[in-house]
Protein backbone atom coordinates (compact mmCIF):
# COMPACT_ATOMS: atom_id res chain seq x y z
CA UNK A 1 0.00 0.00 0.00
CA UNK A 2 1.50 3.34 -1.07
CA UNK A 3 1.89 6.06 1.53
CA UNK A 4 -0.25 9.21 1.30
CA UNK A 5 1.53 12.45 0.57
CA UNK A 6 -0.35 14.37 3.27
CA UNK A 7 -1.53 13.36 6.74
CA UNK A 8 -4.36 15.51 8.06
CA UNK A 9 -4.30 15.43 11.87
CA UNK A 10 -7.06 16.58 14.21
CA UNK A 11 -7.15 16.46 18.01
CA UNK A 12 -10.66 16.59 19.46
CA UNK A 13 -11.82 17.32 22.98
CA UNK A 14 -15.56 17.07 23.59
CA UNK A 15 -16.62 19.07 20.51
CA UNK A 16 -18.08 16.49 18.17
CA UNK A 17 -20.18 19.14 16.41
CA UNK A 18 -17.01 21.02 15.50
CA UNK A 19 -15.22 17.81 14.58
CA UNK A 20 -17.97 16.86 12.15
CA UNK A 21 -17.76 20.22 10.38
CA UNK A 22 -13.96 20.01 10.23
CA UNK A 23 -13.93 16.51 8.71
CA UNK A 24 -16.70 17.38 6.28
CA UNK A 25 -14.68 20.34 5.02
CA UNK A 26 -11.62 18.13 4.46
CA UNK A 27 -13.57 15.69 2.29
CA UNK A 28 -15.30 18.53 0.43
CA UNK A 29 -11.97 20.20 -0.41
CA UNK A 30 -9.83 19.55 -3.49
CA UNK A 31 -7.08 17.81 -1.54
CA UNK A 32 -5.85 14.44 -2.79
CA UNK A 33 -3.40 11.74 -1.72
CA UNK A 34 -4.16 12.18 1.97
CA UNK A 35 -5.15 10.32 5.09
CA UNK A 36 -7.06 11.66 8.09
CA UNK A 37 -6.24 10.81 11.71
CA UNK A 38 -8.31 11.92 14.70
CA UNK A 39 -7.12 11.70 18.30
CA UNK A 40 -10.16 11.98 20.55
CA UNK A 41 -9.46 12.90 24.20
CA UNK A 42 -11.84 11.80 26.99
CA UNK A 43 -13.94 9.98 24.45
CA UNK A 44 -17.70 9.82 24.54
CA UNK A 45 -18.12 6.49 22.74
CA UNK A 46 -21.68 7.16 21.60
CA UNK A 47 -20.82 10.52 20.04
CA UNK A 48 -17.58 9.27 18.51
CA UNK A 49 -19.34 6.25 16.99
CA UNK A 50 -21.78 8.66 15.38
CA UNK A 51 -18.83 10.46 13.77
CA UNK A 52 -17.28 7.15 12.70
CA UNK A 53 -20.45 6.12 10.91
CA UNK A 54 -20.33 9.33 8.87
CA UNK A 55 -16.59 9.22 8.16
CA UNK A 56 -15.50 5.55 8.18
CA UNK A 57 -12.37 6.31 6.13
CA UNK A 58 -10.85 8.24 9.02
CA UNK A 59 -8.43 6.60 11.46
CA UNK A 60 -9.51 7.22 15.06
CA UNK A 61 -7.76 6.77 18.38
CA UNK A 62 -9.81 7.25 21.54
CA UNK A 63 -8.32 8.10 24.94
CA UNK A 64 -9.73 8.01 28.45
CA UNK A 65 -8.06 11.23 29.57
CA UNK A 66 -7.20 14.60 28.08
CA UNK A 67 -3.43 14.50 27.49
CA UNK A 68 -3.43 18.00 26.00
CA UNK A 69 -2.89 19.59 22.60
CA UNK A 70 0.82 18.81 22.35
CA UNK A 71 0.61 15.15 23.32
CA UNK A 72 -2.42 14.62 21.09
CA UNK A 73 -0.67 15.89 17.98
CA UNK A 74 2.51 14.02 18.85
CA UNK A 75 0.52 10.79 18.91
CA UNK A 76 -1.15 11.68 15.63
CA UNK A 77 2.26 12.31 14.03
CA UNK A 78 3.46 8.91 15.27
CA UNK A 79 0.55 7.26 13.47
CA UNK A 80 0.88 9.38 10.31
CA UNK A 81 2.39 7.96 7.13
CA UNK A 82 2.53 11.12 5.01
CA UNK A 83 5.50 13.29 4.04
CA UNK A 84 3.72 16.33 5.46
CA UNK A 85 1.49 16.83 8.50
CA UNK A 86 -1.52 19.15 8.18
CA UNK A 87 -2.53 20.02 11.74
CA UNK A 88 -6.06 21.34 12.13
CA UNK A 89 -7.82 22.43 15.30
CA UNK A 90 -11.17 20.74 15.63
CA UNK A 91 -12.79 24.20 15.45
CA UNK A 92 -11.41 24.92 11.97
CA UNK A 93 -12.95 24.43 8.54
CA UNK A 94 -11.11 24.25 5.21
CA UNK A 95 -12.09 26.39 2.26
CA UNK A 96 -13.41 24.28 -0.62
CA UNK A 97 -10.64 25.52 -2.93
CA UNK A 98 -7.80 24.09 -0.80
CA UNK A 99 -5.66 21.70 -2.88
CA UNK A 100 -2.28 19.99 -2.97
CA UNK A 101 -0.56 22.69 -5.00
CA UNK A 102 0.58 24.44 -1.82
CA UNK A 103 2.82 21.45 -1.01
CA UNK A 104 5.10 22.40 -3.92
CA UNK A 105 6.62 25.02 -1.62
CA UNK A 106 8.36 22.21 0.27
CA UNK A 107 9.78 20.83 -2.96
CA UNK A 108 11.20 24.19 -4.02
CA UNK A 109 13.09 24.79 -0.78
CA UNK A 110 14.12 22.05 1.69
CA UNK A 111 14.56 24.65 4.45
CA UNK A 112 10.82 25.32 4.58
CA UNK A 113 9.70 23.63 7.79
CA UNK A 114 6.10 24.84 7.83
CA UNK A 115 3.42 26.42 5.68
CA UNK A 116 1.15 28.88 7.44
CA UNK A 117 -2.40 29.08 6.05
CA UNK A 118 -4.38 32.29 5.90
CA UNK A 119 -6.69 31.85 8.91
CA UNK A 120 -9.88 33.91 8.94
CA UNK A 121 -12.78 34.08 11.34
CA UNK A 122 -15.47 31.48 10.77
CA UNK A 123 -18.28 33.87 11.67
CA UNK A 124 -16.84 36.82 9.74
CA UNK A 125 -14.96 35.49 6.75
CA UNK A 126 -13.84 38.93 5.60
CA UNK A 127 -11.75 39.41 8.74
CA UNK A 128 -8.37 37.80 9.48
CA UNK A 129 -7.78 35.72 12.60
CA UNK A 130 -4.05 35.33 11.88
CA UNK A 131 -1.35 34.86 9.27
CA UNK A 132 1.12 33.39 11.74
CA UNK A 133 2.38 34.78 15.03
CA UNK A 134 4.25 37.88 16.10
CA UNK A 135 6.76 37.40 18.92
CA UNK A 136 8.04 39.76 21.61
CA UNK A 137 11.45 39.41 23.22
CA UNK A 138 9.99 38.46 26.63
CA UNK A 139 8.22 35.48 25.08
CA UNK A 140 4.77 36.93 24.41
CA UNK A 141 3.12 35.85 21.16
CA UNK A 142 0.02 37.12 19.38
CA UNK A 143 -1.81 36.72 16.08
CA UNK A 144 -0.33 38.55 13.10
CA UNK A 145 -2.91 40.44 11.08
CA UNK A 146 -5.54 40.05 13.83
CA UNK A 147 -8.92 41.57 12.88
CA UNK A 148 -7.60 43.18 9.71
CA UNK A 149 -9.88 43.22 6.66
CA UNK A 150 -9.01 40.44 4.26
CA UNK A 151 -9.34 42.61 1.16
CA UNK A 152 -6.90 45.18 2.62
CA UNK A 153 -4.25 42.76 3.87
CA UNK A 154 -1.32 42.66 1.47
CA UNK A 155 1.56 41.26 3.56
CA UNK A 156 2.98 38.04 2.17
CA UNK A 157 6.09 38.39 4.30
CA UNK A 158 7.22 35.19 5.97
CA UNK A 159 5.78 34.91 9.49
CA UNK A 160 8.29 34.60 12.28
CA UNK A 161 6.32 31.77 13.91
CA UNK A 162 3.36 29.63 12.91
CA UNK A 163 -0.04 29.26 14.58
CA UNK A 164 -0.98 25.81 15.85
CA UNK A 165 -4.61 26.45 14.90
CA UNK A 166 -3.74 25.33 11.37
CA UNK A 167 -0.31 24.56 9.92
CA UNK A 168 1.37 22.15 7.52
CA UNK A 169 4.63 20.74 8.90
CA UNK A 170 7.44 19.11 6.94
CA UNK A 171 8.02 15.67 8.45
CA UNK A 172 11.74 15.77 7.64
CA UNK A 173 12.17 18.98 9.68
CA UNK A 174 10.23 17.56 12.63
CA UNK A 175 12.52 14.55 12.62
CA UNK A 176 15.47 16.93 13.03
CA UNK A 177 14.19 19.09 15.92
CA UNK A 178 11.56 16.84 17.51
CA UNK A 179 7.81 17.30 17.87
CA UNK A 180 5.75 19.27 20.40
CA UNK A 181 6.79 19.34 24.05
CA UNK A 182 4.00 17.42 25.87
CA UNK A 183 4.85 19.15 29.17
CA UNK A 184 3.26 22.33 27.81
CA UNK A 185 -0.18 20.64 27.80
CA UNK A 186 -1.62 23.60 25.92
CA UNK A 187 -0.58 27.13 24.86
CA UNK A 188 2.82 28.12 23.48
CA UNK A 189 3.63 24.61 22.27
CA UNK A 190 3.44 25.99 18.73
CA UNK A 191 5.74 28.90 19.69
CA UNK A 192 8.25 26.47 21.21
CA UNK A 193 8.32 24.19 18.16
CA UNK A 194 8.49 27.10 15.72
CA UNK A 195 11.44 28.58 17.62
CA UNK A 196 13.27 25.24 17.62
CA UNK A 197 12.78 25.01 13.86
CA UNK A 198 13.96 28.61 13.41
CA UNK A 199 17.01 28.02 15.62
CA UNK A 200 17.90 25.02 13.47
CA UNK A 201 17.96 27.19 10.34
CA UNK A 202 14.46 26.47 8.98
CA UNK A 203 11.77 29.04 8.18
CA UNK A 204 8.03 29.33 7.62
CA UNK A 205 6.19 30.31 4.45
CA UNK A 206 2.79 32.00 4.31
CA UNK A 207 0.33 30.53 1.79
CA UNK A 208 -2.40 33.17 1.23
CA UNK A 209 -4.30 30.81 -1.10
CA UNK A 210 -4.63 28.21 1.67
CA UNK A 211 -7.67 29.56 3.51
CA UNK A 212 -8.85 28.10 6.81
CA UNK A 213 -11.87 29.33 8.78
CA UNK A 214 -11.48 29.37 12.56
CA UNK A 215 -14.12 29.52 15.30
CA UNK A 216 -11.84 31.69 17.41
CA UNK A 217 -13.09 32.76 20.83
CA UNK A 218 -11.05 34.31 23.63
CA UNK A 219 -12.09 33.41 27.18
CA UNK A 220 -10.34 35.27 29.99
CA UNK A 221 -10.28 32.37 32.46
CA UNK A 222 -7.73 32.27 35.28
CA UNK A 223 -6.44 28.76 34.53
CA UNK A 224 -5.51 29.82 30.99
CA UNK A 225 -3.20 32.55 32.31
CA UNK A 226 -1.35 29.96 34.39
CA UNK A 227 -0.41 27.98 31.26
CA UNK A 228 0.33 31.09 29.22
CA UNK A 229 2.70 32.51 31.84
CA UNK A 230 4.35 29.22 32.73
CA UNK A 231 4.88 28.09 29.14
CA UNK A 232 6.19 31.48 28.07
CA UNK A 233 9.12 31.00 30.43
CA UNK A 234 9.50 27.35 29.47
CA UNK A 235 10.05 28.59 25.91
CA UNK A 236 12.61 31.24 26.88
CA UNK A 237 14.66 28.89 29.04
CA UNK A 238 14.71 26.15 26.42
CA UNK A 239 15.29 28.14 23.25
CA UNK A 240 16.96 31.52 23.84
CA UNK A 241 20.73 31.99 23.45
CA UNK A 242 22.25 32.34 26.93
CA UNK A 243 23.53 35.85 26.21
CA UNK A 244 20.04 37.01 25.22
CA UNK A 245 18.52 35.49 28.38
CA UNK A 246 20.98 37.44 30.54
CA UNK A 247 20.42 40.62 28.56
CA UNK A 248 16.63 40.58 28.91
CA UNK A 249 16.55 39.78 32.65
CA UNK A 250 16.15 43.42 33.86
CA UNK A 251 13.21 43.92 31.51
CA UNK A 252 11.80 40.52 32.49
CA UNK A 253 11.85 41.40 36.20
CA UNK A 254 10.10 44.70 35.44
CA UNK A 255 7.44 42.94 33.38
CA UNK A 256 6.92 40.15 35.92
CA UNK A 257 6.15 42.75 38.57
CA UNK A 258 3.73 44.47 36.19
CA UNK A 259 1.96 41.21 35.30
CA UNK A 260 1.64 40.34 38.99
CA UNK A 261 -0.03 43.71 39.69
CA UNK A 262 -2.33 43.18 36.70
CA UNK A 263 -3.19 39.65 37.90
CA UNK A 264 -4.21 40.99 41.31
CA UNK A 265 -6.68 43.44 39.77
CA UNK A 266 -7.88 40.86 37.23
CA UNK A 267 -8.48 38.04 39.70
CA UNK A 268 -5.72 35.53 38.95
CA UNK A 269 -2.76 36.29 41.30
CA UNK A 270 -2.73 32.69 42.58
CA UNK A 271 -2.27 31.40 39.03
CA UNK A 272 0.59 33.84 38.43
CA UNK A 273 2.36 32.75 41.62
CA UNK A 274 1.70 29.10 40.76
CA UNK A 275 3.38 29.66 37.41
CA UNK A 276 6.57 30.82 39.19
CA UNK A 277 6.54 27.71 41.37
CA UNK A 278 5.98 25.48 38.32
CA UNK A 279 8.91 27.11 36.48
CA UNK A 280 11.23 26.64 39.46
CA UNK A 281 10.11 23.03 39.86
CA UNK A 282 10.60 22.32 36.13
CA UNK A 283 13.95 24.13 35.82
CA UNK A 284 16.23 21.02 35.99
CA UNK A 285 14.15 19.34 33.30
CA UNK A 286 14.11 22.47 31.16
CA UNK A 287 17.90 22.75 31.32
CA UNK A 288 18.17 19.09 30.32
CA UNK A 289 15.87 19.72 27.36
CA UNK A 290 17.98 22.74 26.45
CA UNK A 291 21.06 20.50 26.30
CA UNK A 292 19.20 17.90 24.23
CA UNK A 293 18.03 20.55 21.77
CA UNK A 294 21.70 21.38 21.35
CA UNK A 295 23.46 24.13 19.50
CA UNK A 296 21.49 27.07 18.15
CA UNK A 297 22.52 27.29 14.51
CA UNK A 298 21.66 30.95 14.04
CA UNK A 299 23.56 33.90 15.53
CA UNK A 300 22.19 36.13 18.30
CA UNK A 301 21.78 38.82 15.67
CA UNK A 302 19.68 36.50 13.53
CA UNK A 303 17.75 35.32 16.59
CA UNK A 304 16.58 38.82 17.54
CA UNK A 305 15.70 39.75 13.96
CA UNK A 306 11.95 40.20 13.72
CA UNK A 307 11.28 40.09 17.47
CA UNK A 308 9.08 42.90 18.80
CA UNK A 309 9.86 45.33 21.59
CA UNK A 310 6.34 46.13 22.79
CA UNK A 311 3.64 43.69 23.81
CA UNK A 312 0.22 43.32 22.19
CA UNK A 313 -2.54 41.76 24.27
CA UNK A 314 -5.26 41.48 21.65
CA UNK A 315 -8.20 41.40 24.05
CA UNK A 316 -6.75 43.87 26.55
CA UNK A 317 -6.70 47.67 26.30
CA UNK A 318 -4.59 48.79 29.26
CA UNK A 319 -3.39 52.41 29.59
CA UNK A 320 -0.53 51.20 31.82
CA UNK A 321 0.67 48.88 29.08
CA UNK A 322 0.17 51.43 26.32
CA UNK A 323 1.66 54.51 27.96
CA UNK A 324 4.20 53.14 30.45
CA UNK A 325 5.26 49.52 29.95
CA UNK A 326 5.41 49.39 26.17
CA UNK A 327 7.40 52.64 25.64
CA UNK A 328 9.97 51.44 28.19
CA UNK A 329 10.14 47.98 26.63
CA UNK A 330 10.54 49.48 23.14
CA UNK A 331 13.47 51.65 24.31
CA UNK A 332 15.06 48.72 26.13
CA UNK A 333 14.77 46.48 23.08
CA UNK A 334 16.11 49.15 20.74
CA UNK A 335 19.22 49.57 22.89
CA UNK A 336 19.69 45.81 23.27
CA UNK A 337 19.29 45.28 19.51
CA UNK A 338 21.97 47.89 18.79
CA UNK A 339 24.31 46.26 21.33
CA UNK A 340 23.84 42.84 19.73
CA UNK A 341 24.31 44.21 16.23
CA UNK A 342 27.39 46.22 17.21
CA UNK A 343 28.85 43.21 19.02
CA UNK A 344 28.28 41.03 15.95
CA UNK A 345 30.10 43.55 13.75
CA UNK A 346 33.05 43.69 16.16
CA UNK A 347 33.19 39.90 16.36
CA UNK A 348 33.17 39.67 12.58
CA UNK A 349 36.04 42.16 12.32
CA UNK A 350 38.06 40.24 14.91
CA UNK A 351 37.42 36.95 13.12
CA UNK A 352 38.58 38.42 9.81
CA UNK A 353 41.73 39.81 11.44
CA UNK A 354 42.42 36.41 12.93
CA UNK A 355 42.42 34.81 9.49
CA UNK A 356 44.97 37.21 7.98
Amino acid sequence: MSHPRLSILVVNYKRYDYLRDCLESVFNSQLSEYEVIVIDHETDELLLNNIKSSFPQVQYEATEKNAGFAAGYNRAMQLARGEYFFLLNNDTVLDRAVNNQVLDVFQRNPLVAAIQPLIVFYDNQGIINNTGLEFQFLGYAWDRGFKQHLNKYRSEKRPLLFSGAAVILNKSAIEVVGSFDPDYFLYHEDVDLALRLRNAGYFIELAPSLVVYHRYAFKAEAWRYYYLERNRWFTIIKNYPLGIILAILPAAVFMEFGVLIYSIFSGWPIEKIRSWWAIAHALPGLLKKRRIIGKIRITSRQFINGLKGGVVFQELNSPLLKFIANPLLEIYWLILSWVVMFGSVLLGIQNRKGTI
